[in-house]
């Protein structure tokens, strides 16, 4: 190798330990390591449709955690498009647009 190209080495190494120094990456969770909590209580008492709201969210939320196995698909349709999402994370599972001819116009 000759001496530019080293030199290019020399200096793209330091570049990027400059940028780990300023940028450190986050650090990667454990599996140790509790969830935090998606609700937190106030002082207040919620409203009744709040309190059947929580409660009907937190059997869903402990639904998926006993089985994640299980997936639900849910579809937003309309003239244009039709996506089609998962529970898993809430992916985009599919995208189904229509085809146009003329035996199918609309």
């Amino acid at each position: 190798m000759d001496k530019r190209t080293l030199i290019y080495l020399f200096f793209l190494a330091v570049s990027f330990y400059l940028i780990q120094l300023f940028f450190p990456s986050a650090p990667a969770a454990t599996a140790s390591s509790k969830p935090a909590a998606t609700v937190q209580e106030t002082a207040a008492a919620p409203a009744a449709g709040l309190t059947d709201n929580l409660n009907a969210r937190t059997a869903l939320e402990k639904s998926e955690k006993t089985n994640p196995a299980e997936e639900k698909f849910y579809v937003l349709e309309n003239r244009f498009a039709q996506l089609v999402f998962s529970n898993l994370g809430g992916s985009l599972a599919e995208i189904n647009l229509p085809f146009r001819s003329t035996e199918n116009p609309d």
